[in-house]
């Protein structure tokens, strides 16, 4: 398992939870979860303290295109203490 992984591995309960949480459909929410693992592992390279992964992986989720058409806002992501 590669650094990526390992830190994904470490936050992925409560981003799912979160998503899930937030969205009616599994399909919708498994879309937007694949979206956003896709593009974090493809910027994983830029993230300079592998500490701060949780905070980074959430940043990506509220950037995503797919969180914008689901309307899942860095409010209701605060709320959820996941930032």
């Amino acid at each position: 398992m590669d650094e990526f992984e390992t830190l994904l591995e470490a936050q992925r309960v409560s981003v799912e939870r979160f998503v899930r949480f937030r969205l009616n459909s599994k399909a919708d929410a498994d879309d937007v979860l694949q979206e956003v693992y896709l593009t974090a592992c493809q910027k994983f390279s830029q993230l300079k303290n592998k500490d701060s992964f949780k905070a980074w992986i959430v940043v990506t989720l509220q950037h995503s295109e797919m969180t914008e058409t689901f309307a899942i806002t860095s409010l209701s992501l605060t709320a959820m203490n996941l930032c």
